[in-house]
């Protein structure tokens, strides 16, 4: 884990994904390249190419300014917690269509995470940031965090796992258990089972998997917890057992799935309370 990709606007939310991603960037070690994205101005050939290009480096101007005054700490400011890391920062203003452009930089740079921050308070402002997020998450293969807009920063001791106890899963217990590693954090993996019964009228139960390899060559203990929905399996779960990132796995899916199926990864995406850490197939 050496690059982190900061996807930010000029919202509270973007500000406190920076600062935590600040932070996290210091437990693991990686660099930061912090990009906001702004929306091409179009060339219809109405106007001289002179002033194109001069309403471009104009904005590119303004949106780096602003970028920077987003993330620098001022004198009344907490210099110790945000500053004294020694953390190398590089900031990056870009042309294009926002999930587009942030995956394309992700990958030119070779990122081996996004971090993007969700808005809280009306319902309008969720679909605004949603549909970048939503976009996110189904077109980059890159693992990415989602930081809510009232989330302070906690070292990271326990990632929860919401796994669906699918061999598929594997790839992302290796992930996870590689990530937890670095910030000496360990990983619960845990099942919320939609049916009304299946083999027991527990509400929790423990089963060890085979499927998970947090230690080669031995089981996984996985908590099933039964609720009638997903959302509220997880919910009891946090409620139950705190973690500091909630973690998910999403399967490829063909296009005509990821149009229609509104997945459950997308509603955590814009309901959750702790970091939602993605990772795609």
């Amino acid at each position: 884990m050496k690059k982190i990709l900061v996807a930010l606007d000029y919202s509270p939310a973007s500000k406190n994904a920076f600062e935590y991603a600040l932070l996290l960037a210091k437990e693991l070690k990686a660099t930061l390249t912090l990009l906001n994205v702004v929306m091409p101005i179009s060339d219809n050939g109405d106007f001289p190419r002179e002033i194109i290009d001069f309403a471009k480096a104009n904005e590119q101007h303004r949106a780096t300014t602003l970028l920077k005054r987003l993330t620098t700490y001022y004198p009344d400011k907490d210099a110790d917690k945000f500053i004294k890391h020694n953390i190398k920062v590089e900031c990056l203003v870009k042309e294009g269509i926002f999930a587009p452009t942030i995956i394309q930089t992700a990958e030119e740079l070779d990122c081996d995470l996004i971090i993007a921050g969700t808005k809280s308070g009306h319902y309008l402002s969720k679909m605004i940031l949603g549909n970048t997020v939503r976009e996110l998450i189904h077109q980059t293969t890159i693992p990415t965090l989602i930081i809510p807009e009232e989330y302070t920063y906690q070292p990271v001791s326990t990632i929860a796992f919401a796994t669906a106890l699918d061999r598929k899963d594997g790839a992302a217990i290796i992930w996870l258990r590689q990530f937890a590693a670095r910030l000496k954090a360990k990983v619960e993996p845990f099942f919320v089972s939609e049916l009304p019964y299946d083999l027991s009228d527990e509400l929790e139960e423990v089963w060890e998997s085979q499927s998970l390899p947090l230690e080669k060559g031995q089981p996984t203990s996985v908590k099933v917890i039964r609720k009638a929905s997903f959302k509220a399996g997880i919910n009891y779960y946090l409620e139950h057992y705190p973690a500091n990132i909630l973690a998910m796995f999403i399967p490829k899916r063909t296009f005509i799935n990821q149009l229609f199926h509104i997945s459950k990864t997308q509603k955590m995406a814009l309901s959750t309370t702790i970091p939602l850490l993605i990772y795609h197939a």
